[in-house]
């Protein structure tokens, strides 16, 4: 998450001057708590929040199916699995490359820099090895 200082005096300026559209995208607990706090008093009921799930492999495939003539479910079920059920990933075509690179953008905001920024990890390359290794050991 991107942080500017005194961004809620800016704020005040710019509905005023214009219509603007304000996305504030974050993991789901700091949103819960930013928005049951600061945040929510900040932006004074103006907010909406959208909570996007993953796709099944179900919604995958039908998503897949909206792209492709020929569907493999096999084929399928495996670049679900490698590239998870984003559902941005149908605006990129599930095209490898930019979905694998839009993963990695992912990893690193999310768990990289906000859990780093939040928690005052000093140790960032520990903090990834321990990742990859929860991360290997989920089907062990």
């Amino acid at each position: 998450m991107m942080k500017f200082k005194k961004w809620s005096s800016g704020k005040n300026v710019l509905i005023l001057s214009a219509l603007i559209l304000i996305v504030i995208s974050i993991s789901q607990v700091p949103m819960q708590k930013l928005l049951s706090g600061e945040l929510a008093t900040y932006l004074g009921g103006r907010y909406v929040e959208f909570v996007v799930f993953p796709f099944s492999f179900e919604e995958y495939l039908e998503s897949i199916k909206q792209e492709k003539e020929e569907v493999s479910v096999t084929e399928e079920f495996k670049n679900y699995l490698e590239m998870g059920g984003m559902p941005f990933l149908m605006n990129l075509r599930y095209d490898k490359d930019a979905s694998m690179q839009y993963l990695r953008d992912i990893y690193n905001s999310v768990l990289l820099k906000d859990v780093v920024q939040r928690n005052n990890i000093r140790d960032v390359e520990l903090l990834e090895r321990m990742i990859l290794y929860l991360f290997r050991q989920c089907g062990t």
